[in-house]
């Protein structure tokens, strides 16, 4: 199994860059999921009854050489896909094909305004220069590591300067959407929220302030955030209380235990309502009509953390979302001014917004 791509360089003219071999289809949902393998099923063999009972009974045992064997070829599979992936990827920057790009970008569903700023940026070739699989990350997944150069004859991004540039990415084996997107050897200084994720405890103001995000925008929009009130429509109020359990979810102490399958359901309607009127001041009136059971799925936007100030009376959180997983299209910026502790909104402001969906990470 190979460590690392021996230097692979790739003459590309305007025409051949453009060639884009196997291009994948338009994803069916508006998130990022796992591409599916498709398999062929055997023609069905007939087994007698003592064949059967055999089978059953004796089941083989591998070796752990078998077994390390069985992994390396696994990880050959991953790293020619992944490696495949990389040239697409590379072959659309080339081709200004934005579906290509929307689609190994982490872009939501026919979000191709995303990637709009290549129409200024002219690649004329690239070389891929190396290759590393990474250690297993906090999923217990494998990615991969990639370096390569870029030759670009016109830009109007400085991100893709004129001339030959290194950059480096990653992508994630099981799911081969590429990770952010940097300059080799150039410190990247924006904080990633998934980082955040791992060295903070859960509740903190960032945190709260995420989560309310990516459960609740969604419910207000943008522009309205900080008008809290409760839908009258029922399929709207459904979704609101909904939403909002989610985010409690992801609260600190007793509030978070409704997540639990173990929570008492006739509890739920008083802690949802407590919450409410001390989080949002809003009197929700949740009762056990409106409880369903819980989504408890991944629901994650690509986000970075801008920064987390603290005074005396308030703390501000500023959060810069994403329409991409490279981290190269800005879907909007949002800043909050909170109490905490307790958490507490005092107002919820929207700074920038380019009226791209926000690229997420869901199950």
């Amino acid at each position: 199994m190979k460590k690392f791509l021996s230097l692979l360089t790739v003459i590309l003219c305007l025409t051949s860059c453009g060639e884009i071999k196997d291009p994948l289809p338009d994803p069916a949902v508006n998130e990022i999921t796992d591409i599916t393998t498709t398999t062929t099923t055997a023609p069905t063999e007939t087994t007698t009854a003592a064949e059967t009972t055999t089978a059953e009974t004796e089941a083989p045992v591998v070796s752990d050489e078998e077994i390390s064997a069985t992994e390396i070829h696994a990880l050959d599979i991953h790293e020619n896909e992944s490696d495949k992936h990389l040239e697409d990827f590379l072959n659309a920057l080339c081709a200004k094909d934005k579906i290509t790009l929307c689609q190994l970008g982490g872009a939501a569903y026919e979000e191709y305004e995303a990637f709009d700023f290549i129409d200024g940026v002219n690649v004329v070739g690239y070389t891929i220069d190396s290759s590393e699989i990474m250690d297993l990350d906090q999923n217990g997944n494998y990615q991969m590591k990639y370096v390569f150069t870029l030759d670009i004859s016109e830009s109007d991004h400085e991100f893709f300067p004129v001339g030959e540039t290194s950059y480096t990415v990653t992508t994630d084996y099981d799911k081969f959407i590429f990770g952010p997107l940097t300059q080799t050897g150039v410190e990247d200084t924006r904080v990633q929220f998934f980082d955040y994720l791992l060295n903070n405890e859960l509740g903190d103001p960032v945190m709260s302030a995420y989560f309310f995000t990516a459960e609740m925008i969604p419910i207000y929009g943008r522009d309205s955030a900080d008008s809290f009130k409760v839908p009258t429509n029922s399929d709207q109020k459904a979704a609101f209380y909904s939403a909002f359990a989610r985010f409690i979810s992801h609260m600190p102490h007793e509030m978070r235990d409704i997540s639990n399958a173990e929570f008492p359901d006739e509890q739920r309607p008083r802690t949802l309502t407590e919450a409410a009127k001390n989080i949002l001041g809003l009197d929700m009136n949740y009762t056990a009509d409106n409880d369903e059971p819980l989504w408890l799925g991944a629901n994650m936007p690509v986000a970075t953390v801008v920064s987390h100030t603290e005074s005396d009376e308030t703390t501000e959180v500023v959060l810069d979302f994403y329409a991409d997983s490279l981290l190269l299209t800005k879907a909007f910026t949002v800043k909050y001014t909170l109490e905490f502790p307790p958490f507490k909104i005092i107002s919820i402001e929207n700074l920038y917004d380019s009226g791209l969906a926000v690229s997420r990470y869901t199950t």
